[in-house]
């Protein structure tokens, strides 16, 4: 039991390092929006906040697979 609180714990810790970064690259971007750099200039960003989107729907499918039943 003691090892499915620990991997829920894991989990539950890489989904909010995942959040956190999502929202940090997000804010990134609205600022140098907002700065007036063009959108070109922000491919790359866009391309690394996309990859963690993608990260976070793999480790969200997952972890829906493990109810703990």
């Amino acid at each position: 039991m003691q090892t499915v609180a620990s991997s829920r714990t894991e989990h539950q810790q890489l989904m909010d390092a995942l959040l956190t970064e999502l929202d940090l690259r997000r804010r990134q971007l609205y600022r140098l929006q907002a700065a007036g750099v063009q959108r070109a200039g922000m491919r790359q960003l866009k391309g690394e906040l996309q990859a963690v989107r993608e990260r976070l729907g793999e480790i969200t499918a997952a972890g829906s697979g493990t109810d703990g039943a």
